[in-house]
């Protein structure tokens, strides 16, 4: 996580700049993870410690970067890469098995 403080539009075009490797390092956390699933919360704690930023405004929601992370796995589940399911009572995701060699 960087301690780079920015404006809300900053923050944006900062993780729009990274999307690519946010797309990468989601992928390679399911690979890595057991039943190569994992729950959103899980998704989403592990690309917070990566990609955020502190903001000057009060956004302890993360509603930014949650913003940018559903749009990521709805392209996801779209293109056939993921499919949801439930783990432990909450939204998940799962690697599809079509497109596994091609996603990463």
């Amino acid at each position: 996580m960087e301690n780079i403080m920015m404006t809300t539009t900053e923050y944006l075009l900062y993780l729009r700049a990274r999307k690519k490797q946010m797309e990468d390092y989601i992928l390679e956390c399911l690979k890595n993870a057991e039943g190569q699933s994992m729950s959103e919360t899980e998704i989403f704690t592990l690309v917070e410690e990566k990609f955020h930023c502190e903001l000057p405004v009060d956004d302890k929601d993360q509603i930014i970067l949650k913003g940018i992370l559903r749009n990521l796995l709805d392209w996801f589940e779209v293109q056939e890469v993921l499919i949801p399911i439930i783990i432990r009572s909450e939204s998940g995701y799962q690697f599809s098995g079509k497109n596994n060699e091609t996603a990463a």
